[in-house]
């Protein structure tokens, strides 16, 4: 299963870091941070975080930050 973060915060280093515990997990994290690129991928939010993320094709998306929300991620 190909799971994406969306964030670069500690929220979502802990979120990244809880579903490390599941086997056969693919986690990439847009952007990510330090912390994340340690384990997982990180992939910068190119030309947005929604073209990056769907670009990756995942089958489930985590989005830490509530801007992303806020703007309307979750429609695209």
């Amino acid at each position: 299963m190909k799971l994406v973060v969306i964030g670069s915060g500690a929220r979502e280093h802990a979120i990244v870091k809880a579903l490390r515990r599941f086997p056969d997990r693919e986690i990439v994290a847009i952007p990510g941070n330090p912390g994340i690129a340690r384990e997982d991928r990180c992939v910068p939010a190119q030309p947005s975080l929604a073209d990056a993320a769907l670009a990756e094709k995942p089958d489930l998306v985590v989005v830490g930050p509530e801007q992303p929300l806020a703007v309307g991620f979750a429609d695209r």
